[in-house]
């Protein structure tokens, strides 16, 4: 007989308390979390290689600094190749985003005429009061807060950055000790599963991460030439952010046409034929992309149906922001992977499954 700290519904309630403590951490250490998650990711990227080296007889310390310094080396080379485009295109931006305005301004007024024009058949009376001036209070207090955000966020980034490389060559070198003390944290048969869950969380974030950057280098050299095709200025610059941006589930797209178009309204603002150009060859790139190269890339290793990373993109998006927006698939696949290894939370695994 259950007493009444037993009963199911005590059980509910705790269950509930729980998750809502998870939840509070996940928000407020949120950029910890995603700090630990990020070295993670890359440390099981790096990994493969690490395990190369030290077949060869390289110590496996020696090996893993050669890594996190070939992981340094590759984003200083990027940083120098695209320094001088992105110097130019953040000079040429305020042009930019004064041409972008011109256009919204001018589309919103043509909207506005609509609008009245069809308030004037459905109603004749004169329901509109004088234009109001703009509230120049709040739109510099909206800015002084924008900005006073974002300088709080840079600062906080590249404090959380300066620890990446530091974790992730202690998640190389460590490797062993932390996976031998996490499957000894648990007792009798359960270390056999939890040796599986590790091994296919593993798998699961190599092929993640390798995949999603060989799908990346892809759409950034097809979107660069596309864009040097086009005319389009800083087309160095713009193919891998395209290409990258190009690979955020859902909203890849939206987020892959910005750049260029930005600089397509600055650039072709006489005519719209290079415009719908340009817009339908990041549209067909990012198409196929998604249907071709991530199915027998990324797909074969995540298996997760487009329901539940629909759910985990809303989630974690809005727990995170922008960065959420990348994390979610990975950590919903490590879930599942830990799922499918549970015997007791197999049905969850099949949930999330495809």
């Amino acid at each position: 007989m259950l007493s009444p700290a037993e009963t199911p519904s005590s059980s509910i309630s705790q269950r509930v308390i729980a998750a809502g403590i998870i939840l509070g951490f996940l928000y407020m250490a949120g950029p910890l979390v995603m700090t630990i998650v990020v070295s993670v990711l890359l440390a099981s990227t790096l990994d493969p290689a690490v395990r190369l080296m030290t077949s060869r007889g390289i110590p496996r310390g020696l090996a893993a600094m050669t890594m996190v310094l070939v992981l340094l080396g590759a984003g200083y080379l990027a940083f120098y190749l695209f320094y001088a485009q992105a110097v130019n295109f953040a000079a040429d931006l305020p042009k930019a985003m004064a041409t972008l305005r011109t256009h919204v301004l001018t589309f919103r007024e043509k909207a506005n005429a609509f609008e009245r024009q069809t308030q004037a058949v459905i109603s004749p009376r004169d329901t509109e009061g004088p234009d109001l001036p703009p509230d120049e209070t709040r739109a510099a207090s909206s800015m002084e807060d924008l900005l006073g955000v974002g300088w709080k966020s840079v600062s906080e980034v590249l404090v959380l950055a300066s620890f990446v490389p530091f974790l992730v060559y202690f998640f190389l070198t460590w490797k062993s000790h932390l996976r031998r003390n996490a499957v000894f944290i648990v007792t009798g048969e359960n270390r056999v599963v939890a040796e599986r869950t590790i091994d296919g969380i593993t798998r699961m974030i190599h092929g993640f991460v390798v995949g999603n950057v060989i799908i990346g280098l892809i759409l950034s050299v097809v979107s660069g030439v596309f864009f040097h095709l086009m005319g389009l200025h800083y087309s160095v610059f713009l193919g891998p952010i395209s290409g990258f941006l190009s690979l955020v589930p859902y909203f890849g797209v939206v987020l892959a046409l910005l750049p260029p178009m930005i600089v397509g309204l600055t650039q072709f603002n006489t005519t719209l034929a290079p415009l719908v150009v340009l817009m339908a060859g990041v549209v067909v790139m990012h198409l196929l992309a998604l249907n071709v190269l991530y199915p027998k890339i990324v797909g074969s290793r995540v298996h997760l149906n487009p329901v539940i990373v629909t759910l985990a993109i809303m989630f974690w998006g809005w727990l995170w922001g922008g960065m959420g927006l990348i994390l979610a698939v990975p950590i919903t696949a490590a879930m599942k992977a830990i799922c499918d290894n549970v015997s007791a939370l197999r049905p969850y695994g099949r949930l999330l499954g495809d």
